[in-house]
């Protein structure tokens, strides 16, 4: 697996994404916390390959909710039609659409292991190898014994050599 992009980025968009990052990166400093989010989420979703802007948009997200591993109040059934978008757009191998909607449920909470399995996917299909990983090894930071997402890190850290 690979993380070349068959269809690089354009450079004035490679500028625009990178400025936006920074951007993100001095709020998250001054703990602007929702702005920086919403900076890397339009860094990853500009690149899905990008590994640095997956996890910063993982990394203020966590941040936001200081690491408690459980997100906002309800964040599941406010979800629930994130999650129905996340499928829908799985079934119809939109695979960008996958990873947008799952950041839509990554900001309700960031250890949904629902949302980061998905995208997971979605970079395997999109062959982004290093972020695939990432999002695997994050969906195992609430359950680190769960079989099926340890099932699939294993097939990724495989097909990865």
């Amino acid at each position: 697996m690979s993380d070349t992009d068959p269809n690089p980025i354009d450079p004035n968009k490679r500028r625009r994404l990178q400025q936006q990052f920074e951007a993100g990166s001095e709020k998250l400093a001054k703990g602007a916390f929702d702005y920086a989010i919403d900076m890397f989420a339009m860094c990853v979703t500009g690149d899905p390959g990008n590994l640095l802007y997956a996890q910063n948009l993982i990394g203020a997200l966590q941040r936001k909710f200081g690491n408690s591993k459980k997100g906002s109040s309800f964040a599941s059934i406010r979800g629930a039609g994130t999650k129905a978008a996340i499928l829908k757009c799985n079934k119809q191998k939109d695979w960008e659409g996958v990873l947008k909607h799952g950041i839509e449920m990554l900001r309700l909470n960031p250890w949904d292991t629902f949302a980061l399995t998905s995208m997971a996917a979605a970079c395997d299909e999109l062959d982004h190898g290093s972020c695939q990983l990432a999002y695997l090894k994050l969906a195992l930071e609430p359950d680190i014994k769960d079989l099926d997402i340890n099932r699939q890190l294993a097939r990724a850290l495989d097909k990865e050599g």
